[in-house]
């Protein structure tokens, strides 16, 4: 666990406790948003790609683009993980983690292959992340929360 994992989990666990699950999804999910498509733009327009060497300001802007995906992906990734059992209803819950493992295990396969076919992978998140914002809202929580 490095240090930006560290320091999602507090986010997380401080931001669940005082704005609920779906506030706390919703900013997850923009902070992904929002660095991921950071970060296909910064690499569009200095074609940090192409370069041998990357100028600092370049370097520290790109690390901590990626910082912040990984605090907004981890974050996510463990509200999603630990509070499953509050978004669906007690019948549905072996069968929310088997779906939700199994499209993991699939976007884990996967990943080399997009990596590969698309040349900033950073879209792929950009998108799944918009695609998140759009669909939580439509969560209904449990009674168990309240």
């Amino acid at each position: 666990m490095g240090f930006s994992d560290i320091f999602a989990v507090i986010i997380y666990y401080f931001l669940v406790e005082r704005s609920g699950v779906i506030r706390s999804f919703i900013f997850f999910f923009a902070l992904l948003a929002f660095t991921s498509i950071s970060l296909v733009i910064t690499m569009a327009v200095s074609e940090a790609e192409s370069m041998d060497i990357v100028p600092k300001g370049l370097s520290a802007l790109l690390s901590l683009l990626i910082i912040g995906m990984r605090i907004g992906s981890f974050a996510s990734f463990a509200i999603n993980y630990s509070q499953v059992v509050y978004l669906t209803p007690t019948m549905m819950v072996g069968l929310v983690f088997a779906f939700v493992n199994t499209v993991c295990r699939g976007f884990t396969i996967f990943a080399p292959l997009v990596a590969e076919l698309v040349n900033n992978s950073a879209w792929t998140c950009s998108i799944l992340a918009v695609f998140g914002i759009l669909i939580v809202p439509y969560f209904n929580l449990n009674t168990k929360l309240e």
